[in-house]
């Protein structure tokens, strides 16, 4: 699967998809907070990258871990049927339909907060460790994949702890062009179809 895939509500990947090269993420979050029957799992390059991440926010005295990579069509049926129980259909603001989600492609991390031993996964975007993040993930291959600014765009609520890897030089480009990979594939089909002279 290329880095640059899009799935959104109008992209969908088949029920049956499964990423190769998928790896088990090593965490140190407290079980407690963790779903006992799901494991986390990630495509091998995008957990080399994170790790790269990971490493350098560290230096500055913070540190970020995974706490949800790739899920199954299953598991996002599971999700959501959980979420509408609890939320109704404010659920489908958050939630993405089966088959629609990034986190089935394997490139799609949401992160936390594990600074000083204190698990957070309630991210905020003004927190020092999100903000590091935001500046430095294109560097390492991610985006901010939900923004503030681009909800109508994308159809989803801003997500600050949602990251997805597209590769170091999309990333940089998407990042310095304020673009979600919607408007970046919008724009690819553009110049596809504009007439050569």
């Amino acid at each position: 699967m290329r880095n640059d895939i899009l799935v959104n509500k109008f992209r969908p990947l088949p029920r049956d998809y499964e990423p190769n090269s998928l790896v088990s993420v090593t965490s140190d979050i407290p079980k407690e907070h963790l779903d006992p029957n799901h494991k986390i799992m990630i495509v091998d390059h995008v957990l080399t990258a994170f790790n790269k991440m990971r490493n350098d926010i560290k230096k500055q005295g913070f540190d970020i871990e995974i706490d949800s990579g790739y899920r199954s069509f299953e598991y996002q049926v599971n999700l959501l049927n959980q979420a509408l129980e609890e939320k109704g259909e404010d659920a489908y603001k958050t939630l993405a339909i089966p088959g629609t989600s990034e986190h089935q492609t394997g490139l799609a991390i949401d992160f936390c907060i594990t600074t000083n031993n204190i698990y957070n996964d309630d991210i905020k975007g003004d927190e020092p460790e999100t903000i590091w993040v935001h500046a430095h993930a294109p560097i390492y291959g991610f985006i901010l994949r939900l923004p503030k600014d681009k909800v109508d765009i994308t159809g989803f609520n801003y997500e600050p702890w949602h990251l997805r890897y597209v590769g170091s030089e999309l990333a940089c480009y998407l990042t310095t062009y304020n673009l979600t990979l919607e408007e970046y594939h919008q724009e690819k089909t553009l110049l596809t179809r504009a007439p050569h002279s």
